[in-house]
């Protein structure tokens, strides 16, 4: 308990984020933030994009930003896209902001592309944001034009009850984008060229994206910043700071906040009465559950009916398999399907491991039965 304040005290900060430690990186090209509403992770990661902008020219910087839902980037550009950048930077920056369709424009010249994940269906597919020759410019001399790009995803989850009209797996979704924006672009040694900033409001509520993209499980304790070098990426659970508990603790919505409750203000622990101890040990392979046809991180094996393990090339008798949705090219048996969800909802299955529980859990929300 000590250390664990030790490391929070360490940690303390100002009111808000600032983007200063964003450039003082190099060769890490994703920043995952977990942080409270109003402590700035959305202003630093367009801030981002803005100071490159500035400095490097507006031609030579692309900056994407996904939310969720059409929805969500809609109220965002709605009248003339008053929600889209905060009015600190605007003032800042002394910003002048427009906005035709999907993109927003600083006097005249872009400024951030907005796009929906999961109501885009298919349509990542289909747009074609790749410039071959982006990384590539030449000024007279013949000497490399430093080019950037920029990928803002905020908002991981939806309200209960709204993910029932999700229409794709936000994961799925985001990677779909980021192939059409980056391609095969190798990796620039020379400078950090590629920011791509993930943003969420607490740690549970990133479990499922970190897991899927980064094989990284964060620990709710942790306010420390956890570099994953080999996946180019800093994951960063942003401590609430004392300075920021008494501002707000002074606002007029002090008197409703429940700070020892809240998920945002209070540390939120990990259930770990599922996952299967170390010395018990897993047999056999009693049914494969499929969630997609060719994604073999969304196939999970069911041990001796019991343990939920992520599939590891496992030989899986067809019989045994149970896919999650239809056109998985399995025989698609709803009983099945229901006894799934049953079970799950009666806490019946334990996990292999932490990683193979959220996993799961994710893929199982994705399809929540209506």
């Amino acid at each position: 308990m000590k250390r664990n304040q030790k490391i929070k005290k360490k940690a303390q900060l100002g009111l808000y984020l600032s983007p200063n430690h964003v450039f003082s990186y190099h060769g890490i090209t994703d920043f995952i933030y977990t942080a409270v509403r109003g402590i700035g992770k959305s202003v630093i990661s367009v801030e981002t994009a803005i100071i490159l902008k500035r400095k490097y020219g507006y031609e030579n910087v692309k900056c994407f930003y996904f939310r969720l839902t059409d929805i969500s980037v809609k109220a965002m550009l709605a009248n003339k896209a008053s929600k889209a950048i905060d009015p600190y930077l605007i003032d800042k920056y002394d910003l002048e902001i427009t906005c035709k369709n999907n993109v927003v424009y600083d006097h005249g010249k872009p400024l951030i592309e907005f796009y929906p994940l999961v109501s885009a269906g298919s349509k990542g597919k289909g747009v074609n944001l790749y410039d071959c020759n982006f990384f590539n410019k030449k000024d007279e001399n013949g000497k490399r034009i430093k080019t950037f790009v920029v990928t803002i995803w905020d908002e991981f989850l939806m309200a209960e009850g709204i993910e029932k009209k999700s229409v794709g797996d936000p994961v799925s979704q985001y990677k779909i984008y980021k192939e059409a924006i980056l391609r095969d672009a190798e990796v620039i040694t020379e400078y950090d060229a590629v920011y791509n900033f993930l943003l969420a409001n607490n740690v549970s509520e990133c479990a499922y994206v970190t897991g899927a993209l980064y094989n990284y499980i964060p620990d709710p304790k942790n306010y420390r910043r956890v570099k994953l070098t080999r996946k180019r990426a800093m994951f960063w659970n942003v401590p609430i700071t004392e300075a920021y508990l008494e501002k707000r603790k002074k606002s007029y919505n002090a008197n409703i906040m429940d700070y020892k409750n809240d998920p945002n203000y209070a540390e939120v622990e990990r259930d770990l009465s599922l996952v299967k101890p170390k010395k018990t040990r897993i047999h056999r392979v009693t049914a494969l559950i499929k969630f997609d046809k060719i994604d073999k991180g969304k196939w999970f094996c069911l041990y001796d009916g019991k343990y939920i393990r992520r599939y590891s090339n496992e030989c899986v008798n067809k019989n045994l398999v149970i896919p999650m949705k239809r056109y998985l090219d399995e025989l698609y048996d709803i009983d099945l399907v229901n006894m799934v969800f049953e079970r799950y909802d009666q806490r019946n299955f334990m996990y292999a491991d932490i990683m193979s529980m959220a996993l799961f859990q994710g893929q199982l929300k994705l399809i929540k039965a209506k």
